[in-house]
């Protein structure tokens, strides 16, 4: 086996590795069981785990995550969990994700997939664990249970996967499905995977946004996003601006990205299901704009993100400016979206181009930026 870059495990990382420990104290014919590591953080839990000689998947939903961590050797990357991630694993080592969403979908595909006497730990800091999480994993194991706390942190532990879960198809639940009104475009249909930030839910910012771009008024910009060939929803999350510009304009092609692949199969069910040609709308999973050449794009639509997991960030609204500036041609257009609070409006400027205010309400921003 490669050597590997020793790295620091974060608090949650280090009570994993106390937890890993005396699992296969307790158990040691987990060590004969394939092991998946899900939303790992720094590739410590992977690392050590490979230097023990176990064999196994690592499960992340974030692009840029899995390109920065360092997978071990013989082991295999997935982008979520399903049958084919979770077949035949004995055991999971799960850190927690904040939607609840997410915990019940991870729940169920492991219950589902993985052996009948499967034991998911699952943990994150304290500060982020309730209740609910219990009830949540309740309803796919017979036995859960906390362990004590280290590093400011604590597990769930679930075991005996409940034998209701034997249907293949679905729960209704997943993906989340939600209706709603986006004026001036009308009612959209939004489906939301476990991971995709905001689940189902129409965001405001993105409303205020999708509002101004559309409507006819004196900040609108509908005539001239019509005359566009192309537009890109960067970040696209559950899809709602990739539908909403399909239906509202006549723009031949639609691309959408996320770094999130829970985000990536959202968009790709809500342009389906409101009725988009799959041939119209090209969705990427990838960390910004990469797979995008440099100043070869006309226009791109933009809500930024300011959380990381639990953390508060303006880093990946930062990281975005940039690559927007990257990608659009001379004269291209930056619409972005942002809470009124981050003061974005100088750093567009100062990395895109002349930044003007089209639209504001008590929490919102909304920017036009030309390159």
């Amino acid at each position: 086996m490669a050597s590997q870059t020793e790295v620091q495990p974060s608090p949650v990382e280090r009570l994993l590795i106390m937890e890993i420990e005396t699992f296969l104290e307790q158990r040691p014919e987990l060590r004969e069981l394939p092991v998946a590591v899900i939303n790992e953080e720094t590739g410590a839990l992977s690392q050590h785990l490979s230097e023990l000689g176990l064999n196994g998947r690592l499960i992340l939903d974030s692009r840029s995550r899995a390109e920065q961590i360092e997978v071990p050797d013989a082991w295999r990357l997935f982008t979520g969990p399903d049958e084919v991630s979770l077949s035949g694993v004995g055991w999971v080592i799960h850190l927690l994700a904040r939607p609840l969403e997410a915990l019940e979908e991870t729940a169920w595909h492991v219950a589902r997939w993985a052996t009948s006497d499967v034991v998911m730990i699952s943990a994150a800091r304290e500060k982020h664990l309730n209740r609910s999480m219990n009830a949540v994993l309740e309803r796919c194991f017979q036995r859960v249970h906390a362990s004590r706390g280290a590093y400011k942190s604590r597990a769930l532990i679930a075991s005996a996967p409940k034998e209701s879960l034997t249907e293949h198809q679905l729960p209704e639940r997943i993906p989340r499905r939600q209706r709603v009104s986006v004026e001036p475009v009308g009612e959209l249909e939004l489906r939301a995977y476990g991971m995709t930030f905001g689940a189902a839910r129409l965001d405001p910012g993105t409303a205020l946004l999708l509002t101004t771009l559309l409507s006819s008024g004196p900040e609108g910009r509908s005539d001239a996003i019509d005359q566009l060939d192309s537009v890109v929803d960067l970040g696209c999350g559950n899809g709602t601006i990739t539908a909403a510009l399909g239906l509202a304009t006549s723009i031949p092609l639609l691309y959408a990205c996320d770094d999130s692949a829970s985000a990536v199969r959202s968009t790709r069910d809500t342009a389906t299901v409101n009725g988009l040609d799959a041939d119209r709308v090209q969705v990427t999973h990838a960390d910004g704009l990469k797979y995008h050449a440099d100043a070869s794009l006309s226009a791109i639509v933009l809500n930024p993100p300011f959380h990381d997991g639990g953390t508060v960030t303006t880093d990946i609204a930062h990281h975005l400016f940039a690559e927007a500036a990257r990608t659009l041609k001379p004269g291209g257009r930056l619409w972005c979206v942002w809470n009124s609070h981050l003061r974005y409006r100088d750093e567009l400027d100062r990395v895109v181009g002349r930044t003007t205010q089209l639209a504001r309400d008590r929490r919102f921003t909304v920017t036009e930026s030309i390159r």
